[in-house]
């Protein structure tokens, strides 16, 4: 429970810097952002390894744990959808898309070396 407790504040603090890097096209909060995000992707795994073990032993609150199962998937979620708003400001100051230009020199060395 503790894990989404502190799943839920780090998410909220996501959104409202995506909604304010976008409004002040501030890069700097997008990198925090990221940051966010995998930090939200670790206690979203903690949470569902901790609430299947919970399933197993606690037979009669398995309706409880799926209930927190989802609220945990769901919060994981809205951190995806606040670190795409970062991704649109990168695109909204740089007219490039997040990743694309190292993707593309990764398959630009890769076809060199061959």
């Amino acid at each position: 429970m503790n894990d989404i407790t502190h799943m839920s504040d780090i998410v909220d603090g996501m959104v409202s810097k995506s909604l304010s890097a976008f409004l002040n096209e501030d890069m700097n909060l997008v990198r925090e952002i990221k940051r966010d995000d995998d930090k939200v992707d670790d206690l979203f795994d903690q949470a569902l390894n901790d609430i299947s073990n919970s399933m197993f032993q606690e037979k009669e609150a398995i309706s409880y744990m799926i209930s927190l199962l989802f609220v945990a998937r769901f919060l994981e979620r809205i951190a995806d959808r606040a670190e795409n708003i970062g991704d649109r400001t990168i695109y909204m100051i740089t007219c490039e898309k997040p990743g694309v230009a190292d993707k593309l020199n990764q398959l630009i060395n890769d076809e060199e070396k061959k």
